[in-house]
């Protein structure tokens, strides 16, 4: 194992545990996880990969206060070699990750709420890495404010920081929270705007909608909408209305969504810039919780249409089913299945599979076996509940590569400093 790797995981394990310790014995309460965990693959060009990760997680909280800090990162390392080449001793390529590291005033529920560093944000358009501020203030009568401001997250996955007038992100959200509108007992309406730049050339700039209607404990309907400030008005609308019961679930969705970028969007193969995507599914329970059936269906209009549908039974480890394609879009017909088992309480299986007839026009491929499968499994002993193992095998044979087989397996350590002084 890589020197630096060991060196940096028995640290950042070290410190975790000195900081529960300090933490359990005064007014603060520590809480996170720390990932080890190794994957390995051999690529198109015959070259062995086995990554080495770590990963740790911090959320530092003191008792009767709104404060809490939260930061996560790691380490990130690929060792490298050729066994086409004799001579290749093998490269090794590492990294160190900051994800996220920020200051929080406020709890979920509180009146005002703030964070300050580097977070994952939602607000409408913005979705992404902000290094920055974002305060939500919640007003009497169902209102609240939202404002955020700093720079937008790298593209890359070392997680730099931007030089300070090369990401400028700013923007913000209105929001109201009634009942009996349109005749659901519980509403909530959104208009949020983001304004994001890089290297001074507009990112997103974009206003966006969002409404939540629950009329029931079983009926729901979501919808979200986004608007470009400049060029092609649309970006998206989603409008998703779903029904739930302990029986059966309905579910029907509704697109409009114009890409970014169609002319460079080789990989979707649009033919033009907004296409229409229309989903259904449903499904019903025969004997509860043991066999049922269900039945789901998609529709991909833009200057050609494309249909999918697929039957599927459910039964008490699983569903399997068969997916099949008709119009002038890209075809995948064949059998799926997805299967889930605990055997034993602390030992959780879990698989997928599919194996498809492959058409695809974006790849110049007329006709093509594709196969998707992964299994693996999660253990946690009872005498070591803190512990989490996992492993999982990943095969897939697609038009670009004969054989892609990964194999990855590692433990996840979760600590709590409530749960040891209670």
């Amino acid at each position: 194992m890589n020197s630096r790797w060991a060196r940096t995981a028995a640290l950042v394990i070290l410190a975790a545990a000195l900081a529960a310790a300090t933490a359990s014995a005064s007014k603060f309460r520590l809480r996170g996880s720390v990932d080890a965990y190794g994957y390995g693959y051999q690529d198109a060009d015959n070259a062995h990969h086995v990554w080495l990760v770590e990963r740790t997680n911090l959320s530092l909280y003191r008792s009767g206060t709104p404060w809490s800090v939260h930061m996560s990162g790691g380490w990130l390392g690929d060792n490298v070699s050729n066994s086409a080449d004799p001579d290749d001793d093998g490269l090794t390529a590492d990294k160190f990750r900051f994800t996220r590291g920020y200051l929080r005033y406020g709890r979920l529920g509180s009146p005002v709420r703030a964070q300050l560093g580097r977070f994952f944000l939602v607000r409408g358009p913005a979705i992404g890495v902000l290094d920055g501020l974002d305060v939500e203030y919640r007003f009497g009568g169902g209102f609240e404010l939202a404002a955020f401001g700093g720079l937008w997250g790298p593209f890359s996955r070392e997680f730099e920081f931007e030089d300070p007038d090369s990401a400028i992100a700013f923007g913000g959200e209105i929001g109201w929270t009634g009942r009996d509108v349109l005749f659901a007992r519980r509403t909530h309406l959104a208009v949020s705007y983001a304004n994001i730049e890089r290297d001074g050339e507009p990112l997103r700039h974009r206003v966006g909608l969002r409404t939540y209607h629950s009329f029931s404990s079983r009926v729901t309907w979501y919808n979200v909408a986004e608007f470009r400030v400049e060029g092609t008005p649309v970006r998206r609308v989603i409008s998703r209305l779903r029904y739930i019961d302990d029986k059966c679930t309905r579910f029907i969705e509704y697109a409009m969504i114009t890409p970014d970028n169609p002319d460079g969007s080789w990989f979707a193969d649009f033919e033009e810039g907004t296409y229409q995507r229309v989903r259904a599914s449903a499904d019903r329970w025969l004997v509860q919780d043991k066999w049922g059936f269900g039945l789901d269906g998609a529709a991909l209009i833009s200057e050609k249409a494309g249909y999918r549908v697929g039957p599927y039974f459910k039964f008490p480890f699983g569903r399997v089913g068969y997916r099949f394609y008709f119009g002038d879009q890209p075809k995948a017909d064949g059998f799926w299945a997805q299967l889930e088992a605990s055997p034993w309480r602390p030992l959780e299986l879990y698989a997928y599979g599919s194996m498809a007839s492959y058409e695809w026009n974006a790849f110049d491929v007329e006709t093509e076996d594709i196969l998707s499968l992964y299994a693996g499994a999660n253990l946690r002993l009872p005498f070591l509940e803190s512990l989490e193992f996992n492993a999982e095998y990943q095969h897939f044979q697609t038009p670009q590569y004969d054989e892609d087989r990964r194999f990855m397996g590692g433990l996840r350590w979760a600590f709590d400093t409530a749960e040891v002084t209670r």
